[in-house]
């Protein structure tokens, strides 16, 4: 290995870049070809132990059935009491007349003999008697000497199973006298006479081991008795007696079907074995799969030899690129070789932009720089010489001041001032210390003595005695440190410590040996500081430390987790411990019961700590019981978190991710990764993991990124171009797609694209005016782009500059709002603003349409549209007209009745088949052909109550729709697709965005968060469900007469509220009805008979399946009984309808009350008959759920949470802070409620309020019906009519009577 190494190191550069390109081609590659072979060898091997399987479990069937027909003849042979009268007269030497043979004849051996025949499978019943004076009977009753001439009969024990015998009793008998017969004899015993005679039912061993003899290629089987006989078939043995003593070793002592894949005498064996206890021996089917083994080895070894010439060859190209690449690098070292040789004026010449040209222009600067620094170094060097020179010049003036201090030192001693001498004395020599040159350090003594003259002047200046206490060993005497280091802290502390005391004090300066350390201390003896100051000063540098030793296993902190009691527990790398946050004690938590100290991560659910480990999974530690035990072990846990209601989290390196019970204490869901398997995780080894409040799955992977949702099927990608630009999270107004250009316009300005020329570049304020792009239009090789409130612009996409459209109109074109441009068949170019319609014509203003000089319905134009018989349309504010464009005119009076033209339309599509779509704000579809002869309009479709934003046919005719809230792809008949998140769709809003289709096929779609594009392709192929559709349950009556709810699970990896079905019930329904958002489908009061219900994913006629129902005939159902109630109905209504129109004025309070009051009115009916259990199982008990009504009706009635036409459950939960499923229990088990009926019964009773108010007199209807929280017209007139049996007009003219 170290050889390796040391020629890898001395290896050239373009080798070892080469070398290591292909490697890490060669590598994944090699890794997944193997995987790949090998699995290919298991699936082989798999599917053919499958076919044995199957075909022995069909032999088992089939022995069976023949045994039993053997053993049913036999028994009735044995039952039949004239046959054994015949038998013991014969048998005891009795006479029988003629008379009575021929009677026995006729009519009990005719019928023995039509049991016989009816029975294909039997190749014959036969009777034996034990003498020969029998008169026989052909083909029943036979004398002994017959039976005599059969094989089985010279055995001492014949009965019971016979095998692979002929039929000897006559040649005449049979056509083949070799077929091989298998057959049960059985004595006739009487109670009187002994036996009286024998019964041979007997079948060919074809018939009973039919694949003994089916001569298959590379198949054979054969059967082997207890005794250890083996039969074959008509096949001859061909195989060696060593090869069938191996496959005999393998028997299996139980009874089942067993199959095995096994290697013997080198042949590739498929082996099944079936016990057959009744005949006492085992049926073996071999199956040899050599060739398919060996088809699958031939194929890899041709591809190893295609890679091999296939590397050689790129390993030659790449060496070249490499060398090509590594040309400028040669060249630069060619350069330092130079430096290295003294040469600094080397110039690297002709430096690009790329890596090696930034390297070499660095080389150049750094030269240069060398240069300037060795210039530095030498004036430096200079300077240093001048200093030192001037130092010895200050030494020198400095012996004058010496000079004078010794004679002021001599006249103090003269006049006996033996102080001032002192302190002369000490003066001098501080000035000698400081004045000293010197270059390195001093030793600590130097350092003390200097300090002792410090304080000797120091002492002159108070009244009191500051005394200095020297306690230093020999050896820190003698260490070296900085000049001036202990003095300034000693005058520290005699400033902030002493001074402000002004009495006699100490300065302690101690030396300690710590190890190779030497530590010098200095403590005074001063006024120091209070404990707040202390305490104040520890929190904010406090650093708790679990071991002393910082360098300890047990500091090195993994998890933390804060139980309800004020405990921080910590999961660290030499156990588990615990801090009272109070007092700050900590506690170690160690078990002799789980040999494991070491650990990852930490998760706290209720009570109970689970602590991930490297090697032996979960641990479970109990914080009440203190009590350590083993949980679960699943490798090495990356990572631990919880939902908080019980399901715990792990990630895991190698396993993937589990989802555990706490609860259960079992692994309720499990995710990883599977070769070769669509969705999952894209590697098994997940280092960190989050589940989210959507239920998204954030997986964290080893070298892979991240996944962030783990069943995106990517039908759909978000445009990105390079680095350079990125369309995610913009919001798409409008696209023009050309071959290789890409015009983008965002809420957030312009964005411009060319792959072939890459080129990107943006526009935005202050370059535009306003960076709210509306519209866009190619026309003339220009681009057109109209803008809300800073006009119109237009892109020279040659010059990639923006230009001004018109600027005669400046209020308009300049600072106005442009809403649609489009280009007519004539060249013409067409503009919908906010004061109509403008036409151009070579950049000159041709026509000008608004609402005064004009027909146009009102002055904002939001579309104008061209279809194919060049006739235009103009979509407005209040409805839509005709552009005539012969005579130039807009025309509003030729639409039929009850045409689209009076809506608001916001995109008018023409399909292939000539069909004209029209897109309403809100509304449902509206379809007209081109005579606007025929039309209709699309209703119970998934549209229904959304907007629609624009339609686009692909190439398979399929029309695709965006909406509000989802897209959809419509075949134009009944069948819708939907697609979501799961999809690719970063999300469901779309905007009036006219998608474009490019010359490939490819569909560009505007989305609120990015530009998606995808094609028919990629759509067919990639839409699979992992999961079949299941009827799970069907609930009849549920209490109620009448009711039948079927339940249905499409597990598809997609949030509930996406998933699309259709279903139809086969004898009530004649065509498909839509289902979004729900598994489950009722009816109601169905009549007596025959039903099929189907069920199927939209737009995906493989998933149908299907249920069969059968009404019974109910009496109270018949026509009279139905008649008589409807008058009593009719009746009651009636009087019902007086009685809501006197109380439609109640207060607002009343409405709001309603729905939760009359829900527990009729609980408090039914709770007598409510079994607790009924709670039991989702932990919430009747009381509960009275105070979780009671907590819900104020908050609705606080909050107005119905007004939020998104509202939706997981909102709810979240206001009350309980989980979902506790809220749907909630409403379906204890209020007995539909979740959306109770929240539009709220809206319903707010908008009766408000019509009260007179409200209605002020807005319009719809105003109302959107004030009150419902998303769509449609919606409400439904709810409405349901939950008050009138309709809103009803009701609104019914207030205006009087009482």
């Amino acid at each position: 290995m170290k050889k390796i190494r040391e020629l890898f190191r001395n290896t050239k550069l373009n080798i070892k870049f080469t070398s290591i390109i292909i490697l890490f081609m060669v590598i994944p590659i090699g890794v997944l070809a193997g995987v790949l072979f090998y699995v290919m060898e298991q699936n082989a091997v798999q599917e053919n132990m499958d076919y044995m399987e199957y075909t022995m479990q069909r032999n088992e069937d089939g022995i069976k059935t023949k045994i039993d027909s053997i053993n049913m003849s036999t028994q009735f042979f044995l039952s039949d009491d004239s046959l054994l009268q015949m038998l013991n007269a014969s048998a005891i030497g009795g006479e029988i007349s003629t008379a009575d043979w021929l009677d026995f004849k006729n009519n009990e051996v005719s019928a023995l003999e039509r049991l016989v025949d009816n029975n294909p499978l039997l190749y014959g019943v036969r009777v034996y008697a034990v003498n020969d004076s029998v008169q026989e009977m052909m083909p029943i009753l036979y004398n002994a000497s017959r039976m005599k001439k059969q094989e089985w009969s010279k055995q001492d024990k014949y009965v019971g199973w016979n095998f692979d015998y002929t039929d000897n009793i006559f040649n005449s008998y049979t056509m083949n006298q070799n077929r091989k017969i298998i057959s049960l004899v059985t004595p006739i015993i009487d109670s009187a006479n002994g036996k009286v005679g024998v019964i041979e039912s007997a079948m060919t061993m074809e018939n009973m081991f039919p694949s003994l003899y089916e001569g298959i290629e590379d198949e054979w089987s054969f059967f082997y008795s207890d005794e250890g006989v083996t039969y074959f078939g008509q096949k001859e043995q061909t195989e060696s007696s060593a090869l069938l003593d191996d496959i005999l070793k393998q028997r299996p002592t139980e009874d089942k079907i067993q199959t095995i894949y096994k290697k013997l005498d080198g042949k590739n064996l498929v082996i099944s074995y079936m016990q057959v206890r009744e005949l006492s021996g085992t049926l073996i089917c071999v199956k040899d799969i050599t060739k398919n083994v060996h088809n699958v080895y031939f194929m890899r070894d041709v591809f190893v030899a295609v890679m091999l010439a296939f590397i050689i060859l790129l390993a030659f190209f790449i060496n070249r690129i490499v060398q090509h690449l590594l040309k400028q690098f040669y060249e630069i070292l060619k350069s330092i070789r130079k430096v290295q040789k003294g040469d600094l004026d080397v110039v690297i010449e002709n430096c690009g932009k790329d890596e090696m040209g930034e390297l070499g222009t660095q080389i150049n600067k750094m030269l240069e720089r060398i240069k300037e620094l060795m210039e530095d170094n030498l004036n430096r060097e200079m300077l240093a010489k001048n200093s030192e020179i001037r130092a010895l010049q200050n030494q020198i003036n400095a012996h004058f001041i010496y000079n004078v201090l010794e004679s002021i030192k001599m006249m103090a001693e003269i006049d006996e001032e033996y102080a001032i001498s002192d302190a002369v004395t000490a003066l001098g020599k501080l000035l000698r210390y400081s004045m000293k040159w010197v270059s390195g350090n001093v030793l600590v003594e130097q350092e003390l003595e200097y300090i002792k003259n410090y304080m000797a002047l120091i002492n002159l200046r108070f009244d009191y005695e500051i005394y200095l206490s020297l306690n230093l060993p020999e050896l820190v005497l003698k260490q070296e440190i900085p000049k001036m280091s202990l003095q300034p802290i000693v005058e520290n502390a005699i400033y902030h410590g002493i001074e402000q005391m002004a009495e006699d004090t100490n300065i302690y300066i101690k030396g300690i040996l710590d190890g190779d350390d030497c530590v010098i201390e200095i403590t005074d003896a001063g006024k120091g500081m209070s404990e707040e100051e202390v305490e104040k000063l520890r929190l904010k540098i406090e650093r708790v430390l679990i071991d002393s030793n910082v360098l300890s296993a047990a500091n090195t902190i993994r998890g933390l987790a804060l139980d309800n009691k004020g405990n921080l527990w910590m999961a660290t790398h030499r156990g588990l411990y615990s801090m009272a946050l109070d007092n700050k004690g900590i506690t170690a938590h160690n078990s002799d019961e789980v040999l494991v100290n070491s650990y990852n991560n930490i998760c706290l659910v209720d009570s109970v700590l689970y602590l991930g480990t490297a090697e032996n999974g979960i641990v479970a530690f109990d914080i009440e019981s203190y009590r350590f035990r083993p949980y679960m072990n699943l490798g090495c846990i990356t990572s631990l978190s919880s939902n908080g209601d019980g399901t715990l989290y792990a990630g895991t390196n190698g396993n993937g991710v589990y989802f555990i019970s706490t609860v259960k204490d079992r692994i309720i869901k499990r995710i990883y990764h599977e070769p070769n398997a669509n969705g999952g995780l894209r590697s098994n080894s997940v280092y960190s993991l989050l589940v989210d409040n959507d239920g998204i799955i954030w997986a964290g992977l080893f070298q892979l990124g991240l996944d962030y949702s783990l069943y995106q099927n990517e039908l759909f990608s978000t445009y990105k171009y390079l680095q350079e630009f990125d369309s995610r999270n913009l919001a798409i107004r409008t696209i023009e797609i050309c071959t290789s250009e890409r015009l983008i316009g965002t809420r957030d300005g312009l964005f411009y694209v060319d792959e072939a020329r890459k080129i990107c570049k943006s526009f935005s304020s202050p370059e535009l005016r306003s960076n709210m792009i509306m519209c866009s239009c190619s026309f003339q090789g220009k681009y057109y782009i109209g803008t809300y409130g800073g006009g119109m612009y237009v892109l020279d996409p040659a010059t990639i500059t923006l230009s001004d459209f018109d600027r005669d109109e400046p209020a308009l074109f300049v600072h106005g709002q442009i809403f649609a441009i489009a280009a007519d068949y004539w060249g013409n170019l067409w503009i919908g603003t906010s004061e109509g319609v403008f036409c151009y014509k070579d950049g000159e203003q041709i026509r000008h349409y608004d609402s005064a000089n004009s027909r146009l319905p009102d002055d904002n134009v939001y579309g104008i549209y061209f279809d194919s018989t060049h006739r235009g349309w103009i979509c407005t504010e209040n409805g839509v007209c005709m552009l005539d464009t012969s005579s130039d005119r807009l025309i509003t009076d030729k639409f039929p009745e009850n045409f689209a033209n009076r809506k608001l339309i916001r995109e008018i599509y023409e399909d292939s088949e000539h069909n004209l779509y029209f897109l309403p704000d809100k509304g449902e579809l509206f379809v007209s052909d081109l005579s606007l002869n025929k039309f209709f309009s699309l209703s119970d479709t998934p549209l229904d109550g959304k907007n629609l934003m624009f339609a686009l046919e692909d190439e398979e005719g399929w029309l695709w729709i965006g909406t509000n809230d989802g897209l959809y792809r419509y075949d134009k008949k009944n069948t819708f697709a939907s697609y979501t998140f799961a999809d690719g769709i970063p999300n469901q809003i779309f905007f009036n965005c006219i998608p474009k289709k490019g010359k490939d096929g490819v569909i560009w779609i505007g989305n609120s968060k990015g530009l998606i594009y995808t094609d028919v392709g990629r759509i067919n192929n990639g839409k699979e469900y992992p999961y079949s559709i299941r009827i799970t349950d069907v609930d009849v009556g549920n209490g109620q007469h009448g009711k039948t709810t079927i339940y249905f699970s499409g597990f598809t990896y997609t949030d509930p509220a996406y998933m699309l079905y259709e279903y139809k019930l086969e004898g009530k329904e004649e065509s498909w009805q839509m289902l979004k958002g729900k598994s489950e489908v009722t009816y109601y009061d169905l009549s007596s008979g025959k039903y099929i219900f189907k069920v199927r994913r939209a737009g995906d006629v493989n998933s149908e399946v299907s249920l069969s129902i059968r009404v019974p005939f109910v009496i109270w159902r018949s026509w009279w009984c139905i008649s008589l109630a409807v008058m009593f109905v009719f009746l009651f209504i009636y009087g019902l309808y007086k009685w809501r129109m006197r109380n439609n004025s109640l207060s607002t309070a009343h409405f709001l009350l309603a729905p939760e009051e009359e829900a527990v009115k009729e609980k408090q009916n039914l709770e007598n008959f409510i079994p607790e259990d009924k709670y039991r199982s989702s932990n919430i008990t009747a009381e509960d759920c009275k105070r979780l009504t009671e907590r819900l009706k104020n908050l609705i009635r606080d909050k107005k949470l119905y007004s939020n036409p998104e509202l939706k459950i997981g909102d709810l939960a979240k206001e009350l802070d309980v989980p979902a499923y506790i809220l749907s229990y909630l409403f379906n088990q204890y209020l007995n409620r539909n979740y959306y009926d109770y929240i539009n019964d709220y809206r319903i009773a707010e908008f009766k309020y408000l019509v009260n108010k007179g409200e209605h007199m002020t807005y319009t209807l719809n105003a109302l019906i959107e004030k009150c929280g419902f998303n769509s017209r449609a919606s409400f007139f439904r709810h409405f009519k349901r939950a008050t049996g009138m309709t809103p007009n009803e009701y609104i003219k019914g207030l205006r009577k009087p009482n």
